[in-house]
Parts: C-alpha cells; sequence; structure tokens
C-alpha cells in the first residue's frame, strides 16, 4: 500500500471517529469482515426531498441508455440498460452539449434498498445512484439535477438514503434541503434481517415492508 493511499484510509477513519464515534468504526470494521454471500451490514439515514429550488441547469430525460454510457462507465456503478427497460428514469445534467452528472429515479409501487422494501404511494419517487463527473464536483451540478427532478415530476416527495458514514453526501444532502426522516441499521445474516429503526428493533426473513414516515 502506498504511504498516499495508507494516509487517505488513516484520514477516512479518523472522520469517522471523529463525526459517528467508536461505533462508525466499528461498523466499517464489520463491514469489511463480513462475507458478502452470507451476511451484510448496512447504515443509512432515510431522507425526503419536497421543495425544488429554481436553477438554470440544462437537464433532461435520457432518451436511451447511450446518452450516459460514458457516464455510466466513470461512475463504476452498476448501471446498464436494462434499468430504462424496467421503467427507471435517469435524469441527465448538460456543461454545454457534455453530459456531466446523472440521477437516476424509480417510479413504481415500491423500491428495496439494503433488505428493506419501502411501499411508494404514486406521487411517491425514489432517487438513487446519482454521479458527477470529478472534473465538475464542487459546482452543484448533482442538488440542481435533484431539484430540476423535483421540479418536473412534481411528487409529494422524493426520497433516497445516504450511509451515515458517507459524510460528504450527508453534508451535500442538507445543504440542498433534503429532511432526514430516519435512520436504519440493517444486519443480514443468509434470509435473516435484523433492522433497527425508531429505536426499535425487528428480526425476520428480508426483505422487510415498510411505508416511509412522514
Amino acid at each position: 500500500m502506498s504511504d498516499t493511499l495508507a494516509s487517505r484510509k488513516f484520514g477516512t477513519m479518523q472522520a469517522i471517529l471523529t463525526r459517528n464515534g467508536v461505533r462508525g468504526v466499528a461498523f466499517v470494521a464489520l463491514q469489511k469482515i463480513l462475507p458478502p454471500r452470507w451476511a451484510s451490514a448496512e447504515w443509512y439515514h432515510l431522507y425526503e426531498t419536497r421543495q425544488a429550488v429554481p436553477s438554470d441547469l440544462r437537464a433532461a430525460w435520457a432518451r436511451s441508455y447511450e446518452d450516459i454510457a460514458a457516464l455510466s462507465a466513470s461512475s463504476g456503478q452498476d448501471a446498464n440498460p436494462g434499468r430504462l427497460r424496467d421503467g427507471h428514469r435517469v435524469a441527465v445534467a448538460y456543461d454545454g452539449d457534455i453530459p456531466v452528472s446523472y440521477l437516476w429515479v424509480h417510479g413504481g409501487s415500491e423500491y428495496t434498498e439494503e433488505g428493506v422494501t419501502f411501499v411508494l404511494a404514486p406521487d411517491e419517487y425514489w432517487i438513487f445512484d446519482g454521479f458527477t463527473l470529478p472534473s465538475h464536483r464542487g459546482r452543484r451540478f448533482y442538488p440542481r439535477l435533484v431539484h430540476w427532478a423535483v421540479r418536473d415530476l412534481a411528487p409529494r416527495r422524493i426520497l433516497s438514503t445516504i450511509d451515515v458514514v458517507n459524510h460528504g453526501s450527508v453534508r451535500a444532502a442538507a445543504a440542498r434541503g433534503a429532511v432526514r426522516l430516519t435512520t436504519l441499521f440493517a444486519l443480514r445474516v443468509g434470509p435473516f434481517l435484523a433492522l433497527r429503526m425508531d429505536g426499535r428493533w425487528r428480526v425476520g426473513r428480508h426483505p422487510f415492508r415498510l411505508t416511509a414516515p412522514g
């Protein structure tokens, strides 16, 4: 491991310890030691966004996967053409004629996130897998794209999740006006899930079905 990489990892763990305490460090360690095929641990905030802030962002809904193919390849996310065929939509922000940021939107009756299936009302949407090119970060393309989608879809609210230890995304959510609804901790072992939400534990087979509060 290079000195730079080691220093970066140390800085990340130090930030987690400062903001999340010992349990944050323990959570990251638990994620690393669990065998993904048999077990997993997730700790995330559930957010809602209701209001849109007007902006001059140039954006559009992708007509085909080719509109985001280069962005998707840069992101390293598991985005693929099948998502569009399955009914997901993807909003794309442009810098001139160049696509620089995207945001996936799900508008079905339910959405499964980390072992929990959230039941959605007809006027609710779920956003996930947002990405902005590194060369264009710091210029608020992603938060402006979220607000563009809110204005265009005119939903009652848009829901999303962010890992508790992802401090940059947590700050960005607050900056764009997203409201934290609750925090969930989920530990999966085989077909079973232990879920803590609002101070209470539930244990059973996953995925659990829940209605988002609010």
